[in-house]
């Protein structure tokens, strides 16, 4: 196993110093995949793009029910409310989304999953329609906006 490491390592390096892919002077005569190299930034990548889906509708839709019976809503009040949120995140994103480009991607993305997570507590723990509110736009704005943002960028 460690010697598999050792090879993966050298030929990240090689691939690093100019040698394309597939090159046969590369360790044990497996290929380079330049791709690779950056297979820690890839994973956050798709991580991120994974947990998003806590601030997509697809996930957020599944409680309207339980969020209706308990706060005395409507459809057309819950739509209210979370196209409200919606709206107010996706207007502050147009104001945050240059934040990747000049805050250190460690911080980055530790901002935007504690906010998705304060997201997720505000509206597990919202008692009335302000705390809906919060919380469906703390989870569309660092949870759908923000994780998806930082992801492909």
């Amino acid at each position: 196993m460690n010697t598999a490491r050792l090879s993966w390592s050298r030929c990240i390096r090689r691939s690093g110093e100019g040698r394309v892919s597939g090159d046969p002077a590369s360790p044990g005569g497996a290929p380079c995949i330049p791709l690779l190299r950056h297979w820690r930034l890839l994973s956050v990548g798709f991580l991120m793009v994974a947990f998003s889906a806590v601030g997509q509708t697809f996930v957020l839709s599944l409680f309207g029910g339980e969020w209706r019976a308990t706060f005395g809503l409507s459809h057309g009040g819950l739509g209210l409310v979370y196209s409200t949120a919606t709206l107010l995140s996706a207007l502050l994103l147009i104001a945050a989304g240059h934040l990747v480009d000049r805050v250190a991607l460690p911080l980055m993305v530790a901002g935007v999953v504690l906010g998705a997570a304060l997201g997720s507590v505000a509206l597990a723990l919202s008692v009335g329609v302000p705390g809906l509110v919060l919380g469906f736009f703390l989870l569309r704005f660092f949870g759908q906006g923000l994780m998806t943002h930082t992801a492909q960028t």
